[in-house]
This record gives C-alpha cells, structure tokens and sequence, in this order.
C-alpha cells in the first residue's frame, strides 16, 4: 500500500515514491507523473455538494441550483481544476455554466463523465486553507432515481 502525507501531495510531487521488495535492492522508483491527492482533507469544513430549487420542492429528474464546498489543503494554481463526479446526472455538455463566483471558479458539466469541472481562474494562486463556496445555476439534471445522504 502507499502512506501519504497528511497534508496530500500536490501533482507530480516528487516525494512520491513506490517501492517493493527487490533481490538487487533496486527497490524505490520515483514516479513520474501523478495527480494531486488530498487536496480537501479537513475534517473542520468537509466537502460538500448540495442541490436547492427557489420554490417547490427539490424533485429527482429535474435541475437545481448546485453548491459546492471545500476548503482546499494545498495552493490551487490559476488554470488548475476540481472535478466532482455526479454519478447517475444527465444533461447535455455545456462547456460554460453561469456561477456566482465567475471571476473566480468557471464551471463545466460533462455528460460522458457524468462530472461537474471547476477550473480556478483567480489572480495567483488559491492560498490553503481558503473555503470555497460556488453556486452553479440550475442545467445538470438531477438522478432519476433520486438521492440519498452521502451518495456515491
């Protein structure tokens, strides 16, 4: 198994290393390419999604006002993304998705992914320990078959 540090690891941290039992004890490879782990770890302000109508009642199949949350662990660089996956949404692509936080966070929906991409386009980097809350207007489509607490 791989331990990582409380605090993630940020994309292609060169802390990164896997190693197995060798007979030449050639045995610690760095990697070269990996993704960003950990990033939201924060048991004070865990990650959330919510979805809210205006009026009416919140109802599987239709769409809903979407807020995301999180208070990131590591610098987020301008440019650089979150990717929440929905699973069981529809709604076609759109590559440009209204937010109340547009001079900040561009949201995507795309269907083949059934996932939700928040791209950072502040000015310099998102400092740790930053909360962010996005609202993104209604255009993804609920699950048909409804939610339940702590889907996934």
């Amino acid at each position: 198994g791989l331990k990582l540090p409380p605090g993630g690891l940020s994309q292609n941290d060169v802390r990164l290393e896997v190693s197995y039992p060798a007979v030449d004890s050639t045995n610690f490879f760095a990697i070269a390419a990996s993704p960003a782990v950990g990033s939201f770890i924060d048991s004070s302000t865990p990650t959330s999604v919510t979805f809210q109508v205006f009026s009416g009642v919140l109802t599987a199949g239709k769409t809903a006002f979407t807020t995301v949350r999180f208070k990131n662990n590591m610098a987020i660089k301008p440019g650089e993304k979150v990717t929440v996956t929905l699973p069981r949404f529809t709604g076609a692509s759109e590559a440009s998705l209204t937010t109340d936080q547009s001079s900040t966070w561009a949201a995507a929906w795309v269907l083949d992914t059934q996932s939700l991409v928040l791209t950072y386009n502040g000015n310099g980097n998102l400092a740790v320990g930053t909360v962010s809350t996005i609202v993104i207007n209604p255009h993804m489509v609920l699950a048909s078959d409804g939610l339940r607490a702590n889907d996934a």
